[in-house]
This record gives structure tokens, C-alpha cells and sequence, in this order.
């Protein structure tokens, strides 16, 4: 009876062992690089209980690169895209309370990079800036 078991289990995870492979490797693909996103810029909230964050991806039919505006809570349960559209939003930075958040992008009608304001519980960003030149940072 023992016996039976052990090779009825033998079998069972031969079998299971089949499915379970890794796929097979292969070459890195052009392609490849379109579908990598980069994180960067972290910033944590005055409080600690957030991190704001961009993430870059890569636009393939309008050749750019796109950053967005991300925040996730600190235990990594709650993960929310703040800015979306084509053009980018960078370099967030916490309001000293905490319930702001502050980036730059290109979003105004005359296309120049200025500073944005969003409440971090969500709504629309509003231009906090409007000076005649860029913000670089």
C-alpha cells in the first residue's frame, strides 16, 4: 500500500513538475525595450505614509518617452497613477502637509513647462505657475 502511494505520488508530481517549468529563455527583442517602464524621483510624504513617484514609458508611435505621476501607500497595498495624457508630469514634490502634491509639465495651452498643484486624495491637477520662460526643476 505504501509503496503505491509513493509512486502514485512520484507520478503525480512528474506530471505537475512538467506544467510548472520556467519558459524557455531567449534573446532580448527591440521590442523588448518599448514595454520597459523606468521608476525613478521618490519622494516620501511629510507624514511617511506615502511615496510619490514617476514612472517613464515609451510612446512607440509618437516617439517619446511619457512620465507619469505615481503614489503608492508605504505597506505597498494601494497603488494609484496620479497624472495621465501625452504629456509628461515630473519631479513630484510633497506639499509640507502633505495633502498636495506639486509637479512640473507641459500640460498649459502654451506648452511650456510649468508647476502643477493636486490634491493627493485625487481631482484635476491646477497650474499653480504661469511665468513666461520653462521650470527646469
Amino acid at each position: 500500500m505504501r509503496f503505491r502511494w509513493m509512486v502514485g505520488f512520484g507520478l503525480l508530481f512528474s506530471v505537475v513538475s512538467l506544467f510548472a517549468q520556467a519558459p524557455a529563455k531567449r534573446p532580448l527583442k527591440a521590442e523588448d525595450i518599448f514595454r520597459m517602464l523606468q521608476v525613478r524621483d521618490p519622494q516620501v510624504s511629510p507624514d511617511g505614509k506615502f511615496v510619490a513617484y514617476t514612472v517613464t514609458s515609451i510612446d512607440r508611435d509618437a516617439d517619446k518617452r511619457v512620465n507619469a505621476v505615481w503614489m503608492v501607500n508605504w505597506e505597498g497595498t494601494e497603488d494609484v497613477q496620479l497624472t495621465f495624457g501625452e504629456k509628461s508630469a515630473s519631479t513630484p514634490r510633497w506639499s509640507p502637509d502633505g495633502k498636495y502634491l506639486a509637479f512640473l509639465s507641459a500640460r498649459a495651452p502654451d506648452d511650456k513647462t510649468q508647476v502643477w498643484v493636486l490634491d493627493r486624495r485625487g481631482g484635476e491637477a491646477r497650474q499653480l505657475t504661469n511665468v513666461k520662460g520653462e521650470i527646469d526643476s
